[in-house]
C-alpha cells in the first residue's frame, strides 16, 4: 500500500496499525523517523527524538547485517510485560539484512507474536526479504518525496550539494546517513572521469579499480566501507543508465547533463544492460561474504570491455 506519514499517523493514534508491518522507503533516516513516530502514537506519546519507551530498535551490525542474537534479544524484549497501557514493540531497521537465521528466528515470531506485541520491519526493498516473512505482514510504502522538495530539504543541511549530485541520492535515497558521503561520491567521479578522458587500457583500469576499493576499506569503521561499496555500486549503474539514455537519444533526461561530451567518447553496447542487471543483484549477494575487490575489478573491466 502506497501511503505518506499523515495516513500512518492517523491510523496509530487510532490504534488501527496492523501489529505486524513492514515500512518501505530508500532513505534509512526518513524511514526510521516514520517508524519511531508511529510508534510513540501507538503507546499515546508525542512523538520525541530517539526510541519512544516501550521501543527495542535493532540496526544491522558495522559487518552490514542483523544477527539471530539480535532479533532473539528483540523477542525476549516482546515477551516482558508492556509498557504502561500501550505495547512492547520491536522495531527492526534493515531488516532486508537479516541472516538467513536471524530471518527463520522472526519467522517463528511472526506466527505467534504476543498479543501486547508489535512488530515493525524496514527496508529499502521488501522484495528482499523472505516471501514467508512478507506474507505475515502489512505493507506500507511511503511515497517518495517530489525531488524539488528533497533538493530544498537536503541544500539546507548540505548547501554545498549540487543539483546533478541531489539528483543522485534522490534515486539512492538509502545512501544519505549520518555521515553523509557526498565526500566519496565527488571522489569516484572524478575517478570515472579520469577512465573517460583516457579510454584506459587494462593496466588503468586495474589502478582505478584498486583506486574505488581504497575509498572503501580506508574508513575506519566496516559500515563505512559498506557504504562506500555501496556507492560504487550505485555511481555505476547511474553511468551505465545515462548511457543507455544518450542512445535512446533522450539527452533531456539524463542524471549527470554536464558529462555530455564524456559520454560521447564511449561506444554504446548492449553489455551496459548486462552490467545494470549484475549490478542490481549484488545486494543479495551482500549477505554472504563477497570479496569485494574482485568485484569492483570485474565491474571496471567490464564496463570499458570494449575499450582497450
Amino acid at each position: 500500500m502506497n501511503t505518506d506519514f499523515l495516513m500512518l499517523e492517523k491510523m496509530a493514534r487510532d490504534k488501527s496499525l496492523p501489529s505486524s508491518l513492514i515500512l518501505q522507503e530508500q532513505s534509512p533516516a526518513r524511514r526510521l523517523e516514520v517508524a519511531l513516530a508511529m510508534a510513540a502514537l501507538l503507546q499515546g506519546d508525542d512523538p520525541v527524538n530517539g526510541p519512544p519507551q516501550g521501543v527495542f530498535l535493532v540496526e544491522a551490525r558495522s559487518s552490514g547485517t542483523v544477527s539471530v542474537e539480535d532479533i532473539q534479544e528483540g523477542a525476549g524484549f516482546l515477551l516482558k510485560t508492556p509498557y504502561g497501557k500501550g505495547k512492547n514493540i520491536l522495531v527492526v531497521d534493515g531488516a532486508d539484512a537479516m541472516t538467513p537465521e536471524a530471518a527463520n528466528s522472526l519467522l517463528k515470531l511472526l506466527e505467534e507474536p504476543p498479543g501486547h506485541a508489535a512488530i515493525f520491519l524496514l527496508t529499502s526493498d521488501a522484495g528482499e526479504l523472505l516471501p514467508t516473512v512478507r506474507s505475515r505482514c502489512t505493507l506500507f510504502s511511503l511515497r517518495q518525496e517530489p525531488f524539488e522538495d528533497f533538493f530544498k530539504s537536503l541544500n539546507e543541511k548540505y548547501p554545498q550539494v549540487t543539483r546533478e549530485e541531489a539528483l543522485f541520492f534522490h534515486h539512492n535515497r538509502s545512501l544519505i546517513t549520518e555521515d553523509f558521503p557526498l565526500k566519496t561520491l565527488r571522489e569516484m567521479l572524478e575517478a570515472w572521469k579520469e577512465l573517460f578522458e583516457k579510454r584506459p587500457g587494462l593496466a588503468e583500469l586495474l589502478k582505478a579499480a584498486d583506486n574505488f576499493y581504497s575509498m572503501g576499506v580506508s574508513s575506519r569503521s566496516g559500515d563505512d566501507s559498506l557504504t562506500a561499496y555501496r556507492l560504487f555500486r550505485a555511481v555505476t549503474a547511474s553511468l551505465c543508465r545515462d548511457l543507455l539514455i544518450l542512445h535512446e537519444r533522450k539527452e533531456g533526461q539524463l542524471m549527470r547533463p554536464s558529462w555530455l561530451e564524456l559520454y560521447k567518447k564511449v561506444d554504446f553496447t548492449p553489455r551496459f544492460l548486462i552490467l545494470l542487471e549484475e549490478l542490481s543483484e549484488l545486494p543479495f549477494k551482500e549477505k554472504m561474504n563477497v570479496n569485494r575487490r574482485f568485484i569492483i575489478t570485474e565491474i571496471v573491466i567490464k564496463f570499458w570491455d570494449e575499450e582497450h
